[in-house]
């Protein structure tokens, strides 16, 4: 089965209630439920977003989401290994640079995120939920 890494904006996507990004991203994330697909977060992810999502939905509602979604997403973990790659990589964004090397680790094949420019071009394919969804995995 393939592995699927979520980027953090995906998950935001979903939990906020994002237009127009809110419908491709929960079907991703549906794929998963249904057991299509393994889907995989980091520890970062969930931080993030309970931290982005308490401020619309408030921090018992944001926990509670993000307790629901952990039943369905696998943990990537993070070590040092990934810390010591991603601050030595020349990508734009650390935070994406750590969640990469976590999906590496992870054997992850895909990472679904809006944010495609951030990430290497070699090792996973990097898609967008729009183009995921396209692709013959979601079929």
């Amino acid at each position: 089965m393939n592995r699927i890494f979520l980027d953090t904006n995906v998950l935001l996507d979903v939990l906020l209630r994002r237009e127009p990004f809110v419908g491709d991203s929960a079907l991703v994330l549906d794929m998963g439920f249904k057991g299509m697909v393994e889907l995989y977060a980091t520890p970062l992810t969930f931080a993030t977003c309970l931290f982005v999502a308490r401020k619309s939905l408030g921090y018992a509602n944001a926990l509670e989401a993000l307790k629901i979604l952990e039943r369905y997403i696998k943990i990537a973990s993070m070590d040092s290994a990934q810390l010591h790659e991603a601050l030595y990589a020349t990508a734009p964004d650390f935070e994406d640079m750590l969640q990469y090397h976590a999906a590496m680790a992870a054997n992850c094949s895909h990472i679904i995120t809006r944010n495609e420019q951030h990430f290497p071009k070699n090792g996973i394919m990097v898609l967008s939920p729009t183009v995921f969804l396209q692709s013959p995995l979601a079929e």
